[in-house]
């Protein structure tokens, strides 16, 4: 089951300096409303994961809560000097 097109399935609680996720754009408490083709449901986690993965080097399309007002983002999964492509972290909300 998947939640209303626009609702936010998820959180960065964590995003570091210096990181692919950060040159990007994204921002402690912005709301995950889509990233690439994942936009909630079952598995969500995994599946960002994946999605991250195999669009290694390709611009993905983000689209993220950030105080009340939808923002569009493109982010970049690449290799950086920390752990994992985007060097961010997300909690289920």
């Amino acid at each position: 089951m998947h939640p209303p097109a626009g609702l936010p399935f998820a959180v960065f609680d964590e995003v570091q300096e210096g990181s692919p996720a950060k040159l990007d754009g994204i921002m402690i408490g912005d709301q995950l409303i889509k990233f690439g083709s994942v936009e909630g449901g079952d598995n969500v986690l995994i599946r960002l994961a994946a999605e991250g993965h195999m669009n290694e080097g390709k611009a993905v399309p983000v689209i993220v809560l950030r105080r009340g007002v939808q923002v569009q983002l493109t982010v970049t999964p690449r290799p950086w000097s920390g752990p994992g492509l985007l060097g961010c972290h997300v909690q289920q909300i």
